[in-house]
């Protein structure tokens, strides 16, 4: 089958637009060319597929005919964010028992008592607060608890160190001519000291999580990667993965929540209302079944702007993803960002609408993937969606929140759909 393909520069094929604006290279291809077609970054020929049946080929089938992009290796070594094959599947024994629902019911209350604290920290006396700094300070605070059990750890300035590292990474895998690593340039020397900076935040970090580690709280380090018997260097970087895997996404999925919320006051109303009915849940099915239009809203941020806005991987074998062959050597994407706003899939995509998400069985099975599918997809995805509900059940019920002024803010791709700015919040306790 003959795709179409994207015509680029002789020697760098499309890098330059990928690197420019990847969402807008994106959309218009697929306007131009349909749900397949190709294009090169480099010398690397990359299949792109856009239709929910050809996304559940790629990600659900044939696992041994992939492995991940090897440009995160680069900050975070043989992890299970970036390792494939053998090694992942045995990194992934020994870390998804923590990440059951199971598992996530026993600390249920301190992620709830996290966040109603973390809230009442960073809002209380300050009538104006930047929704970064909201959203970035109640998310560190909770990884900090959930995963190291460790209260007040100020070091929130590792924050710029991961946009640096993650900055980096994406666009040199997007570069046809990278600069070798070991090459002494600006970029690779920001880089390493970027990477150096966030290693020793990590060692500062265990080591203060191993004094607790006699805690009756249950956290990830302590009760998992302490006791899996690894080596010290390899608990240090899944310790790396899972704070960097946890953060991040987090922040600006509820970033883009509180902004849709703001824009939308009428669902700012339901979601007040709903978090007033103030009842305490001891499980997460609970927490779901007492919040369900809150749980939807978060939901529907994720589709308008996913935590992580497309999967990439290296064919090492053959595959046939429906009628396409895709050799050994290119790369295969799919892109949660433009398969949810296909209209093709959704109605009104641009639309800012949770009720979708009240009835699921409407939605096209396979066009709706923010933590990805299968073998790979996101081992945290239900501590992340428990965390959101919990934050925005706490922040409405305590709070009246508005802005003063909401301008349109435009989304930044990098490894994740960042905001390109900010807003500030008028903020009180709430008098109901």
């Amino acid at each position: 089958m003959t795709l179409p393909h994207v015509k680029g520069q002789m020697f760098l094929g499309s890098a330059n637009d990928v690197l420019s604006d990847p969402i807008d290279f994106l959309e218009r291809n697929v306007r131009s060319h349909g749900n397949t077609f190709t294009f090169k970054l480099g010398p690397k020929k990359v299949y792109f597929f856009n239709a929910p049946k050809d996304i559940k080929k790629v990600l659900t089938e044939n696992w041994d005919h992939y492995e991940k992009e090897k440009g995160l290796k680069l900050g975070l070594g043989e992890s299970l964010l970036t390792s494939s094959g053998p090694t992942w599947l045995r990194q992934k024994k020994y870390t998804q028992s923590f990440f059951t629902r199971a598992s996530l019911n026993k600390i249920l209350t301190d992620i709830s008592l996290t966040s109603t604290e973390s809230l009442k920290n960073t809002l209380s006396g300050k009538p104006k607060v930047s929704l970064q700094k909201l959203s970035t300070q109640v998310v560190y605070d909770l990884v900090l608890k959930v995963l190291f059990g460790v209260d007040n750890f100020k070091k929130l300035e590792i924050v710029d160190a991961i946009n640096i590292m993650t900055d980096y990474v994406l666009k040199r895998g997007s570069s046809k001519f990278p600069a070798p690593f070991w090459w002494p340039n600006k970029n690779n020397r920001t880089f390493k000291q970027q990477k150096n900076l966030f290693f020793n935040y990590i060692e500062e970090l265990t080591q203060s999580s191993t004094t607790k580690s006699n805690d009756k709280n249950l956290n990830f380090y302590s009760d998992v990667l302490l006791k899996s018997a690894l080596e010290q260097n390899e608990i240090h970087r899944q310790s790396l993965t899972f704070f960097l895997a946890g953060f991040e996404t987090t922040v600006n999925a509820l970033f883009w929540t509180i902004y849709l919320l703001l824009k939308h006051p009428e669902k700012s109303q339901l979601v007040k209302k709903e978090a007033l009915k103030s009842q305490p849940s001891e499980k997460i099915n609970d927490l779901y079944k007492t919040y369900p239009y809150i749980k939807a809203c978060i939901e529907e941020a994720m589709r308008l702007y996913p935590p992580s806005w497309f999967r990439s991987r290296v064919v090492i074998k053959d595959v046939d993803i429906n009628g396409v062959i895709l050799p050994k050597g290119s790369l295969v994407w799919v892109s949660q960002y433009i398969t949810h706003r296909d209209q093709n899939y959704w109605s009104s995509p641009e639309d800012f609408m949770p009720e979708r998400f009240l009835n699921e069985t409407k939605i096209v099975p396979f066009s709706y993937f923010p933590f990805s599918f299968g073998r790979h997809a996101c081992i945290g995805r239900e501590m992340a969606m428990t965390e959101l509900v919990c934050i925005i059940r706490d922040l409405y019920q305590n709070y009246d929140i508005s802005s003063s002024h909401i301008e349109e803010i435009k989304p930044t791709a990098s490894i994740t759909i960042r905001p390109e700015n900010d807003l500030v919040l008028n903020t009180a306790q709430n008098k109901l």
